[in-house]
């Protein structure tokens, strides 16, 4: 999607708040704690009534892979397209803060369009706040609670790439919202949250072929392509989902977390997808509360999904192809085109498949251990079933990865990681090299 006027406008209203006080009589104040990074940079004007926090992050990768088309391999809209270097993503984010509870927060992407190899961009959250004791309202576009990685946008990887139960599951950007939601604060000692949401789900704006190519080359590309699993049954219009979050910490070392999700709605066949999920979470500090030491994280994650697909999808071009049929039967034959009729309907019959109902799973396992703030060495393992009738495979995702951090503020990183992919007919290798840098409130 190009930025137009309506995106430009749109930004406007989240990042120059902070610039309108500067030709006023309004004070301004600028504080960060280092120029270098920019790290909790703020920016308070209006006498203190309003704090802007803006932040830039950059990703590109370069690497290889045993398939010509590593685009074959992705699941996530940010995962590496192609063997050499491509720009993952160039993220800008703000957030506007007034004392009286309301706010503003926006992240807008610039990435490299994988169909046209050049750079794009879009907005992939923008909403407003609301903030009272113990709730948090928010209104626009924003990624759902789900999970424990949903809500987190690309500079916040642990990884390179998507896990492919995400992929699979929510789509490949995540579970994203035009709506609205709800957070409760739940009265306990480590603060338990129950979140809700329901607006439109939004899909991908990523151009993954040439529209004015015609319609044969848009079928070529995308039959190379998987991007989020099969599209045919993640949401697609309204879209409700709850996530409940319980954290609990042993003691100043060891800190636990669950949590319980579920999303709802319909698919683009017009048929009903449920996907539901639970992990738990496992962290120890060497030094707990106080800075450095060494660290340890793990989670393990499950999902799984119902569907049913209907072909209520597909009933206009079987109306439009049986008229074309009728117009034949009138210049031949009554008793041969009854035949051909019914050998066509036949056909579409098997093409389309009748309306049917599954289910599908997956896990996503992740354990990362840093013996200082200059290292993270990390393993993942995810997993996501088939099935023939929604013509989606089995996978099989290994991935150990290692990642430099080149200061104690973590804010420029290097992060080397190979991926193992078992699929029904193949078995790949790629490895890929990451550059991460981030200025600002991060």
């Amino acid at each position: 999607m190009k930025p137009t006027l309506k995106h430009l406008l749109s930004s406007a209203a989240v990042f120059l708040p902070a610039a309108l006080p500067l030709s006023g009589e309004s004070s301004v104040t600028v504080e960060t704690e280092s120029w270098k990074t920019g790290e909790n940079l703020t920016i308070n004007f209006f006498d203190g009534f309003a704090t802007f926090r803006p932040a830039v992050f950059l990703n590109g990768v370069a690497g290889d892979s045993t398939v010509s088309d590593p685009g074959e391999l992705e699941v996530g809209a940010h995962d590496p397209y192609r063997n050499g270097l491509s720009l993952q993503g160039l993220e800008f984010s703000g957030l506007l803060e007034f004392q009286n509870g309301l706010g503003a927060a926006a992240v807008y992407n610039v990435y490299e369009d994988e169909a046209n190899n050049r750079l794009d961009g879009e907005f992939e959250e923008g909403y407003g706040i609301y903030e009272l004791p113990g709730l948090n309202l928010r209104g626009g576009r924003y990624l759902n609670a789900f999970g424990f990685r949903n809500q987190t946008h690309l500079h916040g990887w642990d990884f390179i790439d998507m896990p492919l139960a995400y992929g699979r599951f929510l789509g490949d950007h995540g579970l994203r919202t035009d709506g609205v939601s709800a957070q409760f604060d739940i009265p306990s000692r480590w603060g338990a949250n129950l979140s809700f949401s329901l607006g439109q789900n939004v899909a991908h704006d990523h151009d993954h072929g040439d529209h004015d190519h015609g319609e044969e080359e848009e079928h070529d590309h995308d039959e190379g392509h998987e991007h989020s699993g099969d599209e045919e049954l993640l949401f697609d219009g309204l879209t409700a989902s709850t996530r409940l979050f319980v954290p609990w910490n042993q003691d100043d070392f060891h800190r636990w977390g669950s949590h319980a999700s579920i999303a709802m709605g319909d698919n683009p066949s017009g048929g009903p997808s449920v996907v539901y999920a639970t992990g738990i979470a496992y962290e120890w500090l060497e030094n707990g509360y106080e800075p450095g030491g060494a660290r340890f994280r793990s989670s393990l994650e499950l999902f799984g999904r119902s569907w049913t697909l209907s072909e209520s999808g597909h009933d206009h071009d079987e109306h439009d192809h049986a008229d074309e049929e009728e117009h034949d039967h009138d210049e031949e034959d009554h008793e041969g085109e009854e035949h051909d009729e019914e050998d066509h309907d036949h056909d579409e019959h098997d093409e389309h498949g009748e309306e049917g109902s599954g289910t599908d799973f997956g896990f996503l396992a992740e354990a990362i251990y840093s013996p200082s703030f200059r290292w993270d060495l990390g393993g993942r393992i995810g997993y996501v079933s088939g099935d023939s009738k929604a013509e989606i495979d089995e996978r099989w995702r290994f991935s150990p990865a290692v990642t430099w951090w080149a200061n104690e503020e973590r804010n420029i990183s290097l992060r080397l990681q190979y991926n193992y992919d078992v699929l029904p007919s193949q078995e790949e290798s790629s490895i890929w090299l990451q550059l991460g840098i981030a200025w600002g409130s991060h």
